[in-house]
Order: structure tokens, then C-alpha cells, then sequence
């Protein structure tokens, strides 16, 4: 989760979202009032609902563009369960309210840096499971070996 969100007021000029937005290198901008949340600016909201329709930013704010309402979960969520929400509501952020304020933002950028760091996890369980494996094998190749010197030699 991203704590540091960038929002706007549903009044600030989109070209001033749109310049933040660049600077940061970030996809999503949510739009809030007072510190609710109330919309979501994304870059495909300003290619759908702008660029190719020809519009320029001038004389444009965040509420011309803005998603909403959007979708809010809070920060008990787990990953699974925020992934699933995600999922099953197609979309590629997912703001984190609590107390009815904005505390942070799921992004896919968030969902594939975790989806990461398990596929390492797995890795490492994995040669600890092999390195295991190997050393129960050899106790019982020890075991072996030590029944055929006491009893059978």
C-alpha cells in the first residue's frame, strides 16, 4: 500500500493533476474533499474523457474527469481480499480509507511488487524444503548404515 497519495480537491485544474501526476511518474491521482475521498483520476480517465476527444486541459477540473464513486476498502483488508476486490470490480487501484479519511491507495505497481516478494518467499521455502528432504534422506542412510555395521557385520 501507498501511504503518500497524491490528491487534489475536486476543483483544482486538471492540468495542474496532470503536471503532479508527471512529476511523481504515478498512474493515479485521488480526487478528495475535505480528506474523504470522493474520486479517482487514472491516466486512462484522461485519455478516455480528454485526449481523444479532442479536449485540451484549459478550463478543465479534477470533478470533469474524475471517476466516481470509487471504491474503498479499509486498511484491515488483507492482499488476497484486496486483489480479489480489485478483480472482481476491474479495476487498477483501489483507495484505503479509515475513519472515513484517506490513509493510502492499492495499486496494481503495489500488487505486483507483494505478488513478488511471495514468489521469493516460495523460492526460498522451496530449497529449505529440498535441503530438508536431503537431510532426512542422509539420517536415514545413517541409520541404515549404522543397523548393517552393528548387526550385520
Amino acid at each position: 500500500m501507498t501511504v503518500d497519495v497524491v490528491h487534489f480537491s475536486q476543483d483544482a485544474k486538471l492540468s495542474e493533476v496532470v503536471k503532479t501526476m508527471s512529476e511523481r511518474n504515478i498512474g493515479t491521482a485521488v480526487i478528495t474533499e475535505g480528506e474523504r475521498p470522493i474520486g479517482i483520476i487514472t491516466e486512462r480517465d484522461i485519455i478516455k474523457k480528454v485526449v481523444t476527444k479532442g479536449r485540451g486541459l484549459e478550463g478543465l477540473i479534477a470533478a470533469d474527469v474524475m471517476t466516481s464513486p470509487i471504491v474503498t476498502i479499509t486498511p484491515e483488508v488483507d492482499f488476497e481480499n484486496a486483489l480479489l476486490i480489485m478483480t472482481s470490480n476491474h479495476i487498477k487501484s483501489l483507495v484505503v480509507v479509515e475513519d472515513d479519511e484517506l490513509s493510502g491507495i492499492i495499486t496494481t505497481t503495489d500488487i505486483l511488487r507483494r505478488t513478488k516478494e511471495i514468489a521469493e518467499n516460495n523460492r526460498k521455502l522451496t530449497r529449505y524444503q529440498t535441503i530438508q528432504g536431503y537431510l532426512f534422506f542422509l539420517g536415514i542412510v545413517a541409520i541404515f548404515l549404522i543397523f548393517v555395521f552393528k548387526y550385520l557385520l
